[in-house]
């Protein structure tokens, strides 16, 4: 049986601190035929000459002018020669038998997605995300996170569909994941954390500085939709993709918000029901957020009637508690 080679795909841009144990836990898989792109996006720190320390012939360094993640990503994409390829951040690291459980899977069948949890690395400890796939065949598939991470992609499926990472933008796997799980069933789920996604300060969404990059939000949802409508199956997945708008919108935007100046703070909100009313006025009947857990259902209520200083206060309650992170 052949050897199932898999693509690992780390784009780099200023991540000198972080970019030699993400390197170290991707060399240390105990399944070794894999091949390692990392692509310089026109760093200007030292990040490449800490890659260049490994003497492995499975690296191979790509440089180009830096043009964010997505661009680096669909770069490196054209350079994959793997069955499978995996995208991992230069700034997280993955478990040491990561590649060995997938591929257990795949001697099994040839799927065009697998898809597993990952952890929040929180101040050095592993949050696990309750994050699970019950082997859905219909809509329901759509109602997971869209960490691009948390995928290993069958390389010819991807490649056939002409699949690429929007450029220019934040929020680019919410642009893109949910269209990519609506061209298949072929999908394996592996009900372990595999990767581990690092919540460091001066990153892109943990910026202590307010950047307008957040508002990208709304931008990448309108490409998500045009998506679907160029492809004739927006109507089909209408309630779908109001929910993922309804969760990102009301349950993810706000926490990255609430710690700015109500300056910040409040005009956004205000856009979000503004979005979601031009959206469909009654969003708030969607079928999948009236299933949707209890805490989601209260934000969501709380945002309607324009409670934005008390959604701030319940979120920075949750924060304290652990519930979101």
């Amino acid at each position: 049986m052949k050897k199932i080679k898999f693509s690992i795909i780390v784009p780099v841009y200023n991540v000198e601190k972080y970019i030699y144990k993400c390197i170290e836990s991707i060399l240390n898989q105990t399944y070794d035929n894999f091949e390692l792109i990392v692509v310089n996006d026109g760093t200007k720190d030292k990040s490449i000459d800490v890659v260049m320390q490994f003497k492995d012939k499975r690296i191979k360094i790509l440089n180009k002018k830096n043009g964010g993640l997505s661009d680096a990503r669909n770069y490196g994409m054209k350079y994959a020669t793997g069955d499978y390829v995996w995208f991992i951040d230069s700034d997280d690291y993955i478990e040491s038998n990561a590649l060995k459980e997938i591929n257990k899977c795949l001697e099994k069948k040839e799927y065009d997605l697998i898809m597993f949890r990952l952890y929040d690395v929180i101040d050095g400890k592993d949050y696990l995300q309750n994050d699970r796939y019950y082997g859905y065949k219909d809509s329901r598939k759509f109602l997971m996170f869209v960490y691009a991470t948390s995928r290993v992609f069958n390389r010819k499926f991807y490649v056939n569909n002409n699949f690429n990472f929007l450029k220019g933008v934040y929020y680019e796997d919410l642009e893109l994941i949910p269209f990519i799980l609506s061209k298949t069933d072929n999908i394996h789920y592996i009900d372990k954390g595999l990767y581990h996604h690092v919540m460091r300060d001066g990153s892109i969404m943990n910026s202590k500085k307010f950047s307008p990059n957040k508002d990208d939000k709304f931008k990448v949802l309108d490409s998500l939709f045009e998506r679907f409508k160029k492809d004739g199956s927006y109507d089909k997945y209408k309630d779908e993709l109001e929910y993922i708008s309804i969760f990102h919108l009301i349950s993810v935007y706000p926490v990255e918000l609430f710690t700015f100046s109500r300056k910040i703070y409040l005009p956004r909100c205000k856009r979000i029901i503004s979005y979601l009313d031009n959206m469909n006025n009654e969003w708030y009947k969607n079928k999948y957020l009236l299933q949707a857990p209890f805490m989601s259902r209260t934000l969501t209520w709380l945002f309607r009637k324009k409670c934005f200083d008390f959604c701030a206060c319940v979120i920075r309650l949750l924060k304290l508690v652990n519930i979101v992170k």
